[in-house]
């Protein structure tokens, strides 16, 4: 189902602009910055850190309340929320720069007072929170998930602004020490030690930051989610030569077409039908428009939380629709127990970097293992009402119209109420 989606977020995307700065996505996975085009709701200047910053609302397809008062009241709680989390934000974020500062000056030794350095980029990046208020369109307060939308683009993008803020004094101080040639080697190994601790702080920062806004705001997200996942096999399906890589492809298409009657049950034969002509469209063309397709999949992954916004209104909303279905196929395996789509995810990266010694045997009953326990997750957690939320947001995705105006009015001003269910014992699940 996730994967169901690439055409028609390429299709959509084709009109976006570059966006002043393309915030990168820390994961492990080398991404290449020049491929997809898109807005950002939060940019930067990566080299000076300067204030200034840009929010983009994603406004379009409100379902505005009868009830004028009943937004406003609505839109004034929203707005302190807004506030509090940049608030925290700013505070938090010193903090983070202050403490990397100090761990960097005790492991680096430098020999040149760095307390300048620490205290101006502490302020470049409380500059960057400073008119952020001023920078979010008063509409964008309006419902719920806009508000979501807005505090996990706020929380993800302060985390990395710290993490790039601590690498550029990180080359600052290696750029100002004098090390002797005797002294390189020894230098050399301090350095990546610090690198990797910096790197390591970035992805504790993240999850301490999903954490802290689902515990105080309710707006829960998994981290790493089971997207997360997904964008690590596809950088290794992109490391694969062209016969295994297309060897891949296809067998992923017919395992696809093997599971489609899962979603006919809901989706309806005709709806499936065009997904699978669209796949089909995407993935039996020529090898680099497909492998180009997997790295915008891949970075829209990565980047789900930040809400990518064209110009065109309508395909504001696809893309909205997007973000909100990724996050319920995420909230499928929330509870999944033993984590065993983590080891299937282990298991498929094994295989892909050893496929010489496995073997295309090995390597197509793992496909298969894996397809299957994607599809039986979706089947077993994914009750009637989600379904329909799933139907509703492909209608929208795939024809820009949906018939179910009451599913469609909740999801775009309050957002999936599976997303914001609790996780279920198994006793409770309907299989």
């Amino acid at each position: 189902m996730l994967l169901w989606c690439i055409y028609f977020v390429l299709f959509v995307s084709c009109g976006a602009t570059v966006s002043k700065y393309d915030v990168k996505v820390k994961e492990k996975v080398p991404l290449n910055n020049n491929l997809t085009k898109q807005y950002i709701n939060i940019t930067y200047n990566k080299n000076n850190f300067t204030k200034n910053v840009i929010l983009k609302s994603a406004n379009s397809f409100h379902v505005r309340e009868p009830n004028k008062s009943g937004i406003n009241l609505i839109a004034i709680v929203n707005k302190e929320e807004i506030y509090s989390v940049l608030k925290h934000l700013r505070t938090i974020g010193a903090l983070k720069i202050s403490a990397s500062v100090k761990c960097m000056k005790r492991i680096m030794q430098p020999t040149h007072n760095i307390k300048r350095l620490a205290d101006t980029s502490i302020q470049h990046y409380a500059s960057l929170f400073n008119g952020l208020m001023k920078k979010i369109p008063e509409d964008a307060y309006e419902n719920n998930i806009d508000k979501e939308f807005i505090i996990l683009n706020l929380v993800v993008t302060a985390n990395e602004i710290v993490y790039d803020i601590n690498k550029n004094i990180l080359r600052k101080i290696i750029n100002q020490t004098k090390i002797t040639p005797l002294d390189k080697k020894k230098e050399n190994n301090t350095i990546i030690n610090v690198k990797e601790e910096l790197y390591d702080n970035y992805l504790d920062g993240k999850k301490e930051y999903m954490e802290y806004i689902c515990l105080y705001y309710k707006i829960c997200r998994m981290y790493p989610a089971y997207s997360d996942y997904i964008a690590v096999v596809i950088n290794e399906i992109l490391k694969l030569p062209r016969n295994r890589f297309n060897y891949f492809m296809t067998n992923f298409i017919v395992l696809m077409k093997e599971q489609a009657n899962f979603f006919k049950t809901f989706l309806g034969d005709k709806l499936v039908s065009k997904i699978n002509d669209n796949l089909e469209e995407i993935f039996y063309r020529d090898i680099k428009n497909t492998r180009t397709i997997l790295i915008s999949l891949q970075k829209l992954l990565l980047g789900k939380h930040k809400l990518i916004s064209p110009n065109n209104k309508n395909d504001k909303t696809i893309l909205k629709a997007i973000i909100i279905l990724i996050d319920i196929v995420d909230k499928a395996f929330d509870n999944d127990e033993n984590d065993m789509f983590s080891i299937f995810f282990d298991n498929t990266i094994i295989f892909f970097r050893n496929w010489a010694k496995v073997g295309e045997e090995n390597i197509a009953r793992s496909m298969g293992n894996f397809v299957r326990h994607f599809v039986n997750t979706l089947r077993y957690n994914w009750k009637t009402f989600v379904r329909e939320e799933v139907k509703t947001l492909l209608d929208i995705i795939i024809t820009g119209k949906t018939k179910n105006k009451e599913v469609y009015k909740y999801l775009f001003t309050e957002g999936s109420r599976f997303v914001k269910s609790k996780p279920e014992t198994k006793s409770d699940g309907e299989v």
